[in-house]
């Protein structure tokens, strides 16, 4: 599988507008309901998920080679400061900008349906020749009881390593931050084929932690300017 990392053109106002246009259509239909719930924890929207992912929205910034859409980072972020300021209950940020990101960057296959990341130490040993033994533990992950695959980012010794990790073989104690959004701890020891656990550069550890502190970021944006619309209101 070739995948083509280049960076995508700055796409003009009139496309992003376009953009928000798309999303916030979706939003109102699916999410909108979900600023007046008086329950502080909203659960996974797999309907709005689904509606989101025929629309091509949930790998916005995946390369089309790797079947997302082929946009950047700025097309990323005005999709998840819409989907910010509905409180949308989907691990957009995870599932596209962390997630496939890291596998498109091992050049591993994006699977279908939700996805998280997380980064934590890894241990990993031989199995036998075609599969190693892997195993670790992640603390507040997104989303991970809803999601199909985790896919961590490892340090083995002085190696890192991408590794998908499915979800059904994992165990995942639930949990959540300070606004009871999921964040919850995985625990993993497990045998996987060989070619599932990709040895990455050192640098792409910084680079994931940025793209996170980005997509917060923006979705803080979000939810602030959603905060400040409906107070005035």
């Amino acid at each position: 599988m070739t995948i083509d990392l280049t960076t995508p053109a700055m796409p003009d106002a009139e496309d992003l507008r376009d953009l928000r246009a798309l999303a916030c259509s979706i939003l109102d239909k699916y999410a909108a309901d979900a600023l007046t719930t008086p329950q502080q924890a909203l659960p996974f929207d797999e309907s709005l998920w689904q509606t989101l992912a025929g629309s091509g929205l949930t790998l916005l910034s995946t390369p089309v080679s790797a079947g997302g859409s082929g946009a950047g980072i700025a097309e990323a972020a005005a999709l998840l400061s819409a989907a910010a300021e509905y409180a949308a209950p989907v691990p957009i940020a995870e599932s596209d900008l962390l997630a496939a990101w890291l596998l498109t960057a091992a050049r591993l296959d994006v699977p279908e349906g939700p996805l998280t990341s997380a980064t934590c130490e890894v241990a990993i040993s031989d199995a036998d020749q075609r599969m190693v033994r892997i195993a670790g533990a992640a603390d507040r992950v997104p989303w991970a009881r809803n999601c199909d695959e985790v896919v961590v980012l490892g340090t083995s010794g002085t190696e890192d390593v991408v590794v998908r990790l499915p979800t059904d073989r994992c165990s995942i104690v639930p949990g959540h931050n300070v606004a009871h959004e999921p964040r919850d701890a995985v625990r993993f020891d497990l045998d996987l084929p060989r070619d599932s656990v990709v040895p990455v550069p050192g640098g792409l550890a910084q680079e994931w932690l940025l793209r996170g502190a980005l997509a917060r970021a923006v979705q803080t944006c979000g939810a602030m300017e959603s905060a400040l619309a409906l107070t005035i209101e």
